[in-house]
Parts: structure tokens; C-alpha cells; sequence
């Protein structure tokens, strides 16, 4: 039952904390499901006819298995992660609740007897219905079906609503599906209702937010919890005249039930005798759940075992069990998307050198394609990735860095893939002519195919050519080679200038490409903060905002960044197959060369789901040590100028840790993974046009080491793309803006954008930073220009020695 006109009461004066939601908005999620409640519904509705349910050749009702079978098949093909909670012993306070359920299922009994001796058919229907029990056997028939699915289980040792809100206050879920309203009650995040339903497909969720729940009505989570106990639950009886619009009101003038029944009417109001409503708050604050459970797995189905149970076992048809199996197979090969099918391991190419010990950083690939056979190599130290056209490669070949044999053995196909090129030239050239280097200077369509990168890597002196196509074919306009050093060329630079009436600009930062981010990088056991929201303040001068950006709001010490590693290498590990030893280092190398792991691995060619990836890293962090900074909000709220989040997350991440500081309603917006990275990821990636309609490639910057990078399809910090992004997205002017954030090479870029830019978590400047706070708490101390009538410009910039030195734990 739940909490009696909960639902009604919640439409009319909490109407923005329930959103309708699509069921392929919860792709990639966890989600709890209340299988007690799941089981009821289908002895109910599934295969029913008149009195009589599905059962299998014995006489064994098996209604239950039916429904559990088709609804998580559902699920799982719709990208959803259940798990399922089972009740355990019912609370003491329950019993009186379910001997009424018993009689009202008596007197059902009766009145079907009656309505099957008249034949009334409807009436049959109506009171069969009503004598539906749950048995511990229909549970264990689900829970023993599950498991063979692949589906992970949870028992409870009470009430699977509240195990349900406990997991999802735990992170271990991102949200509960249920249709007793009590889950509110016991805490739960995230609500849903109607995700679970039959028709699901057809009716859109409704999801409930308890933090806006209790924003819209007014309450304190206790004083919610005594307005669902005043309006009525399943625990103890509620008082006669008193309905959920009442309680409101109560409570909202008297503050919790103690004050309501010393100043309400007893002639009025009758009060049961012994009424136990402060056992019922302790049972909905403090309910009997298990705290301790390992993070969920979903495994293969056990074909056999299925079979087994549903065909021979239950008498279902073996056709109908294979063509589940087939679905949830297919429902885990579509979302757990990793690598390609056709990766093996590969050898060195024919011409190349035997590599030195230590230089290979883990992954060596083949893989084939539709355009031919793409071959890719990672290399840690000896990483030479060229943007380069056939021409560049041949070049390289003069220089003796490239056998021609290995570019002559790639020929046909290295130009089959650029061919395929929109306005593609008719005619190949032929590779190892030295005069193929001047078709750069080709214009139209020539020059555009010409000018398509292929990122090649070089494995040490004479290595072996391994390209990218589908990600790495890109635009490129205005190559400005350099020779250097005595082996030739070692890489292109490409220069910042104006063409085309854009400003084109390196993406060289601080040591971006290779990690030399000051001690700063990811996983450094200096790192103060960790990466949430970098934060930029632009003046509100003129056209000046204040825009905030990440990493800077809490310490490095509440364990978020450190279980988001965990995560996204589990990530790796299990969706993308990456051998377990690799790990952690390419995670590292990716992280220091790209801003993100993620963005990282989009390079690279691996293909996944954004949104996926996103629910499987955030989906279990450890929210719960985050606390309310109210100095913090205090200090937000009091400065005069817009602020902005920019975060290389995504929205949900974001939202829940502002929610967790305290910090919402600080901000005039969030820039996110979303804001910059709209389209999903996947399939735009698939079906993407090899030469994009943009006059400003995603141009890369050589440094003097050996590496270069292959381009990613991600935008995020530290690219100068991504903060020029910001800028036209904000609408702010750069010069009027300031930049916060603790990472240098973040900063490095927002310099380069033009950013004033303040480096937070440490007492000294670094190269491109403006400003030092060792907290952002110092803020106001440090930068009172802020707060002041004065313009920001370049002589306004505050030295290290300005800075409040003064370590404050964020």
C-alpha cells in the first residue's frame, strides 16, 4: 500500500519533484527493483482468465515466472541494469497490517465462491484477484530464475523497499523502482514508478526526487517522514479526519507529531490508543537492511540451466526459453560494448625492427574493418603519432624513419580508405615520389583528401606503420613542417594563426601532452583536489561574467577521485576487455595525454556508449563523503558576477555532488560532457563524414619528446577547443573572465584562451597562471577585486606573494 494519497498529495503541491522520463533514459543505470511488489502484479495479471492462472503440467501456478521472465528480458534489452530486492521478515509493526490483508483475502475467498456459483464472470475475476497471496515458493521460483539469467539478487532482511532506498543512498543503485510510495519515505534518492510495468514500453516513468520533494513542500526529511506517518502507512494506524492535505498543513504549522497531537482537537480527532508513531519514525529512520553488499555483477545466462527450470521443470515452451536467452545475450553484447569483435593480438608489421625492451605500453591490436584491415599500437616512450597524408609518409621514408617496404605493402590500402572520402581524386599517386609532397600545396578537393590525417605511429627508428582510419581521418589545412635534430623530421608544429577569419591555436599546454603537469597529474599523492568542477569568475564589467570551472570544490581526501579510478578501470577491464596488467598505466598515459581516460580511449578506436560509460563510473561513487560546506555557499552567493560550472563530467555527476555540497542554486548554469559532447557517442561515431564542414580542425601540437597523439572525437579540458567552446556557449569575454582550477595544464589552456587564470591547492604560480589560492576558500582574501568596482586587466593580476597561504580544507 504504501503511504495512503502520497501520490495525489505530491501533484498537487510538490509538482517539479516528478519528471516523466522515457525508459531509455535509464540505459546503462542501476536500478533496484522491489521484486516482493513485482511478484504480486503477476499473479495478478499475467495469463489470468477469470480465476484460473498459467500453470505448468503438474498444476503449479507459474504466472510469476512468466511475468519475472518477460519483464527483466525487457529491462536488459532496454539497457537496464536490475537488481532485484526481495522481502525478508516483515517488522513487528507490519502484523497488524497484514492479519487485516488476511481477512480482506478471506472474505475474497467467500465472495468468489459466491460469484463461481452464479457464474458471474466478472465478479469471479474481481474477487480472484483479491485472494492473491505471495508464497515463499513463488519468491524462491523468481530468485532461482534470476540467477540463471544472469541477474544479480538481494534478500533482505526486512523490507525490500527500504534494502531498495539503502542501496540507493549507498550509490550502490541510481535509483529504486517500486510503486509503494514508502520508498520516499525510507529515503531513496531516486523514485521511479511505472518503469516496472507490464506495458512499460508504452507509458512514460515518473521520477520522483526526494531532495526536491522536500524543497517543494517545505520539510525537513523528519518532517517528512511524520507527514507520511500522519496521512497514513502500513505500520500503524492513522488518525480518523486526517488525510494527506491535513498532515501538510500540520506539520507545516506545527513541525512534527509531537507538537500535532499536543494542539490538535481530541473531540475532533480521535487518536488510537497506544498509537506507536515514534516506532514507526525509528522503523523508517533506522530500518533493518543489510549494509555490507558487494558491488552487482551481471553474467551470461546459464543456457542449460534454463532450460532446465522453465522447459522441463515448469513446462514452458523450449522455443520461447531460447529466444530469451538469444535477447539477453544480445542485450549484453549492445550495451557492454568493448572492442571490436575481430581485435587479436598482432605481430610487428613485415620490415619492422625487433622493439626494445619497455617501449610497448601494453595494447598492440589488429582489427578489421569494412575499409580494410586497421592495425594500432600504443607505445609509451618511443611514441612517435604523425598527422600525416601519403605524402608525409613518404617524406618520413626519405628521412629513414620508415622502411618503404612497409609503406609500399600499406599503399593500396592506406589510399582505399582515403578514396572512399567524400570528393576523393580520382587518381592514385604514387607514394615513394618525392614530388608527391608538393600536392600539399593542391587546392579543392585534392588538397582536402591529401590533407586527411592518418595518425601513424612509429615504432622506434625503422618501425612498422600502424594507422588509424575511421577516428583519425581528418582535415587538415596549412601543414607547417620543421626539421630538427639529426634523425630528421621528428614531428610537425602546427603554428597559431588567423585563416579563414578563425583563429587556429595549438593545443601545446604546459607539458599536456606528456604528463608534465607540475607533480599535478592524475593519481599523484600530492593532488589536493579532485575533479569535479574546474571554476572561472569573469568580471561584471562591460561585457565581463564570472564563470567557475573545475576540481576545486572539495578535498582530495573524500575518496571520490580514487573510487572513479577504480571504476573507470573496472570499466576497462570488463567492457572493454583490456588485459587486467595494462590497466592502470594506460589509464595514466591516456588520462595525462588526453585530460580524460575517456577521451583517451575514443582515440584509440575503442567504441562505447557515452551514456554507459557515464552510469558505470559515476553510477556507485561515494557521495555520502561529501558534506554540506555552508562557508563555502555563503561565499559563492556574495559574489556579484555570474558563475558557471565547467566539468569534464557529465550532468548527473555534477548535479549530485553540487546536491551533496550544498551548492545548488549557487550557480547560473553547468557546462558538462553534455554541453560539449551532445550527440551520444556511438552511433554519430559509426556514421560520421569523413571530412567535417568545420574551418578549425582539431589541430595537435608536437613537443620535443617522440610522441604524438591520434585525435580524440571527445571535447574536454585541457583542449583549447573546449574552452573556446565555453567561451561561445557562456558568452563571456575572456578578458573579463577568471579562470580557477588545480590543474596546471587546465590552466596553461585557459591562458591561451585568454582567461585571467588562478591556480587553486597551491601557494606558487605556475607557467599560464595569474593567481595562487591554496584554497578556494581564500578567495575573498586573496582577490578582493572581485567584490570591487574596478575592471579586470592585466594590471590588476595578483602575484604569488598576494596569495593567502593559509591551508583550508575545502
Amino acid at each position: 500500500m504504501g503511504i495512503k494519497g502520497l501520490t495525489k498529495l505530491l501533484a498537487e503541491h510538490a509538482p517539479r519533484a516528478a519528471v516523466q522520463r522515457r525508459v531509455e533514459d535509464y540505459r546503462g543505470r542501476v536500478i533496484a527493483v522491489d521484486a516482493s511488489l513485482s511478484i504480486y502484479q503477476f499473479l495478478i495479471v499475467v495469463g489470468r482468465k477469470g480465476s484460473e492462472l498459467l500453470t505448468n503440467d503438474a498444476g503449479e501456478i507459474t504466472s510469476h515466472l512468466q511475468g519475472m521472465l518477460n519483464r527483466t528480458v525487457r529491462m536488459l534489452e532496454a539497457g537496464i541494469k536490475p537488481v532485484f530486492v526481495f522481502d525478508g521478515e516483515p517488522p513487528e509493526m507490519k502484523k497488524k497490517e497484514l492479519a487485516k490483508r488476511s481477512l480482506k483475502r478471506d472474505d475474497a475467498t467467500q465472495d468468489l465462491n459466491r460469484a463461481m456459483e452464479i457464474g458471474d464472470k466478472d465478479a469471479i475475476e474481481k474477487f480472484s484477484k483479491r485472494t492473491v497471496k505471495v508464497t515463499r515458493k513463488h519468491n524462491d521460483d523468481c530468485k532461482r530464475l534470476l540467477r540463471l539469467m544472469g541477474v544479480p539478487v538481494v534478500e533482505a532482511p526486512g523490507e525490500a523497499e527500504a534494502q531498495c532506498a539503502t542501496l540507493c543512498e549507498n550509490h550502490q543503485v541510481y535509483a529504486v523502482a517500486s510503486e509503494d510510495m514508502d520508498s520516499l519515505t525510507f529515503g531513496a534518492r531516486r523514485f521511479l514508478r511505472h518503469l516496472t510495468d507490464l506495458g512499460y514500453k508504452k507509458s512514460p516513468v515518473t521520477e520522483f526526487d526526494v531532495s526536491k520533494v522536500l524543497e517543494e513542500l517545505g520539510l525537513t526529511m523528519d518532517q517528512f517522514i511524520d507527514l507520511c506517518i500522519l496521512s497514513g502507512c502500513d505500520y500503524c494506524e492513522n488518525i480518523k479526519g486526517i488525510g494527506g492535505q491535513r498532515a501538510l498543513k500540520l506539520i507545516r504549522q506545527h513541525g512534527c507529531i509531537e507538537e500535532v497531537l499536543q494542539n490538535l482537537n481530541q473531540t475532533r480527532f480521535s487518536v488510537p490508543e497506544d498509537w506507536p508513531y515514534q516506532e514507526v519514525r525509528t522503523l523508517f529512520k533506522e530500518p533493518n537492511v543489510c549494509a555490507g553488499i558487494p558491488d552487482f555483477t551481471w553474467t551470461s545466462p546459464d543456457s542449460e540451466g534454463l532450460m532446465d527450470f522453465l522447459s522441463i521443470e515448469n513446462s514452458f515452451s523450449p522455443d520461447r526459453v531460447t529466444k530469451a536467452v538469444e535477447k539477453i545475450k544480445a542485450a549484453r553484447d549492445r550495451y557492454s560494448p568493448g572492442r571490436l569483435k575481430h581485435l587479436t593480438p598482432v605481430a610487428s608489421l613485415p620490415g619492422s625492427h625487433t622493439e626494445k625492451p619497455g617501449t610497448q605500453m601494453h595494447t598492440r591490436f589488429s582489427r578489421a574493418k569494412s575499409e580494410g584491415q586497421v592495425i594500432s599500437t600504443i607505445h609509451r616512450r618511443h611514441l612517435m603519432l604523425v598527422t600525416a597524408t601519403p605524402a608525409d609518409l613518404s617524406l618520413l621514408a626519405f628521412k629513414g624513419l620508415i622502411p618503404f617496404g612497409n609503406i609500399l605493402s600499406f599503399q593500396e590500402e592506406l589510399w582505399a580508405a582515403i578514396s572512399t572520402a567524400p570528393e576523393a581524386p580520382a587518381s592514385t599517386p604514387f607514394i615513394g615520389d618525392s614530388e608527391t609532397f608538393k600536392s600539399l600545396h593542391f587546392e579543392g578537393p585534392e588538397r582536402r583528401c591529401l590533407a586527411s590525417a592518418i595518425c601513424c605511429t612509429v615504432l622506434g627508428c625503422n618501425g612498422a606503420v600502424c594507422c588509424f582510419f575511421k577516428q583519425a581521418i581528418k582535415r587538415v589545412q596549412g601543414l607547417n613542417f620543421q626539421q630538427r635534430g639529426r634523425g630528421g623530421l621528428r614531428g610537425l608544429r602546427h603554428r597559431r594563426r588567423v585563416q579563414d577569419g578563425h583563429l587556429i591555436h595549438s593545443l601545446k599546454s604546459a607539458g599536456a601532452m606528456h604528463g608534465r603537469d607540475g607533480g599535478h597529474g592524475h593519481g599523484n599523492k600530492e593532488e589536493r583536489a579532485v575533479r569535479l568542477a574546474s571554476l572561472a569568475i569573469s568580471s561584471r564589467f562591460g561585457d565581463g561574467r564570472l564563470l567557475y570551472l573545475d576540481d576545486t570544490l572539495y578535498p582530495f581526501s573524500v575518496g571520490i577521485n580514487l573510487a572513479c579510478r577504480k571504476n573507470i578501470q573496472d570499466y576497462m577491464r570488463h567492457h572493454l576487455h583490456i588485459e587486467e596488467g595494462h590497466i592502470a598505466d594506460m589509464c595514466l598515459d591516456l588520462y595525462k595525454e588526453y585530460g580524460t581516460t575517456m577521451a583517451g580511449l575514443k582515440a584509440l578506436g575503442y567504441e562505447f556508449d557515452n551514456d554507459e560509460f557515464h552510469a558505470t563510473v559515476h553510477g556507485t561513487l561515494p557521495y555520502h563523503n561529501l558534506r554540506p560546506d555552508p562557508v563555502l555557499r555563503t561565499l559563492l552567493l556574495s559574489i556579484p558576477q555570474r558563475k558557471i560550472v565547467f566539468t569534464n563530467s557529465d550532468k548527473a555527476h555534477a548535479e549530485e555532488a553540487l546536491h551533496r555540497l550544498g551548492l545548488l542554486g549557487c550557480f547560473d548554469g553547468v557546462i558538462c560532457f553534455e554541453t560539449l559532447n551532445p550527440c551520444n557517442g556511438l552511433s554519430e561515431f559509426r556514421n560520421s563524414t569523413l571530412f567535417p564542414d568545420e574551418t578549425s580542425p582539431n589541430l595537435v601540437d608536437l613537443n620535443e619528446s617522440d610522441g604524438f597523439r591520434p585525435i580524440s572525437p571527445i571535447l574536454c579540458k585541457p583542449s583549447i577547443e573546449a574552452m573556446e567552446a565555453v567561451i561561445r556557449i557562456a558568452n563571456v569575454d575572456p578578458k573579463k573572465t577568471i579562470f580557477f582550477d588545480d590543474s596546471t595544464r587546465n590552466i596553461a589552456s585557459g591562458k591561451a584562451a585568454g582567461f585571467h587564470t588562478v591556480i587553486v591547492g597551491r601557494p606558487t604560480l605556475v607557467p599560464g597562471a595569474d593567481h595562487a589560492l591554496e584554497s578556494i576558500h581564500n578567495m575573498k582574501e586573496a582577490l578582493p577585486e572581485i567584490w570591487d568596482d574596478q575592471d579586470w586587466s592585466e594590471s590588476d593580476v595578483l602575484h604569488a606573494s598576494t596569495a593567502v597561504e593559509t591551508a583550508v580544507v575545502a
